[in-house]
């Protein structure tokens, strides 16, 4: 399948749904200012490994918060799986009065 195949079928499915196709986008908004107004909300997550001293193979699932750039660490186990990766994903929960949706990341103690 081409991209050309994927357009043409989007277009397709759009008009027997009957829906216009997407207004033409400001030709200022780039992806550094699209960031730039939407950092507040983004988030970014990802895997990475740590080497111990003693030679052991640490898996860390981590989220990033994009506007502060903080790094919180969600789970760490040496045997990943995928109830594991599961258990560590944090639940959206919806905030009353119309603020959004949050990731409730939890926050190491004092």
């Amino acid at each position: 399948m081409t991209s050309t195949d994927v357009v043409l079928g989007t277009y397709s499915v759009l008009r027997r749904s009957g829906l216009p196709p997407a207004p033409q986008r400001a030709p200022q908004q780039t992806w550094r200012s699209f960031l730039r107004a939407q950092a507040h909300t983004l988030l970014a997550c990802d895997f990475m490994h740590v080497e111990t001293v003693f030679l052991k193979r640490l898996h860390v699932f981590f989220v990033m918060e994009i506007k502060t750039r903080r790094v919180h660490v969600l789970g760490v186990t040496t045997r990943p799986t995928g109830v594991w990766v599961t258990s560590t994903r944090p639940q959206p929960a919806h905030v009353p009065r119309g603020e959004g949706w949050v990731l409730p990341i939890p926050h190491p103690g004092p």
